[in-house]
């Protein structure tokens, strides 16, 4: 009996000496920046798009948070979560990418309003973007990317659709509420 303690014990000390000899490999964590200008094209015209994201890039994966200027039909300020996963391991590689925030609204006099009117306020919504694209390497830590994508923003405003009268606050029947789901 004894002999066959003696050999399973050496047995587990020998499995746990080897398993503590293998060095374990430490992931390739990196702080990466995403500096992105582009176009967005709809119904309501066409708006140009900056963005600056900053994360962490860990083999083919990268998380960060971002902010932008987006000037599609309203101008906004998106302020977002991103992730992307390159499909392969060359730094050639396709990808794909999602955000997900919160769209605060820059107002202007030059913002389009359904109606005539005084705009009392305006709201920021949610932000979600989502696409596919293609990681083209120019040199030692400088890619260019290209990628196109679908960006959905939402916000609201209120009109006071009387302003001619003098009664302040407007009454309920004056103030209109427009809620935009831009995509």
């Amino acid at each position: 009996m004894k002999p066959t303690i003696y050999c399973c014990l050496f047995l587990l000390l020998s499995a746990l000496r080897g398993a503590s000899q293998k060095t374990k490999i430490k992931p390739d964590v990196r702080f990466a920046s995403l500096t992105q200008a582009g176009v967005i094209l709809g119904d309501a015209g066409n708006g140009l798009q900056l963005q600056s994201i900053n994360g962490l890039k860990c083999s083919t994966w990268f998380a960060g948070l971002g902010i932008g200027l987006d000037n599609y039909f309203f101008r906004s300020i998106p302020v977002f979560i991103d992730l992307r996963k390159n499909l392969s391991q060359k730094q050639q590689s396709p990808f794909v990418y999602v955000d997900g925030g919160y769209n605060f609204l820059w107002s202007s006099e030059k913002d389009k309003r359904p109606s005539p009117g005084v705009v009392l306020s305006t709201d920021g919504g949610g932000y979600y973007e989502a696409g596919l694209g293609y990681l083209r390497p120019l040199g030692k830590g400088i890619s260019l990317a290209f990628s196109a994508g679908y960006v959905y923003k939402q916000s609201s405003q209120k009109v006071n659709a009387m302003p001619w009268l003098s009664v302040w606050p407007p009454p309920k029947q004056a103030i209109e509420t427009y809620t935009y789901s831009l995509r």
